[in-house]
């Protein structure tokens, strides 16, 4: 699935500011840069409304399974946060790549 394919709940492709250069997608503190274009900032507020409203995680998990044609292995992230877990979810839509956590060799999951 290439960037252009890639779902976004109610949007159909990747939003432009994802790869402006004034996106900047830090660890639960997405923003942009204090010189960003009127356009880039609309269309960053506009996407942030819309994804924020969502019941969060049991969106995003949908949201990913739809995307990746497979769930989310949640099992495997626990302790971790659900806002960490959205993050990463988020991360991976974006960037049209399935998550893979690291695993204990020989462990029985």
């Amino acid at each position: 699935m290439n960037k252009q394919q890639t779902s976004f709940g109610r949007s159909s492709t990747m939003p432009k500011f994802f790869e402006s250069e004034y996106f900047v997608p830090e660890v639960d503190n997405w923003h942009l840069k204090e010189d960003a274009p009127e356009d880039v900032k609309k269309e960053f507020e506009a996407w942030m409304k819309e994804h924020s409203s969502e019941d969060q995680l049991d969106s995003y998990l949908q949201k990913y399974s739809k995307q990746f044609c497979e769930n989310f292995p949640v099992f495997l992230m626990m302790g971790t946060s659900e806002a960490e877990i959205i993050r990463i979810i988020q991360n991976c839509l974006c960037n049209g790549t399935p998550f893979f956590p690291e695993t204990i060799p020989n462990a029985d999951y």
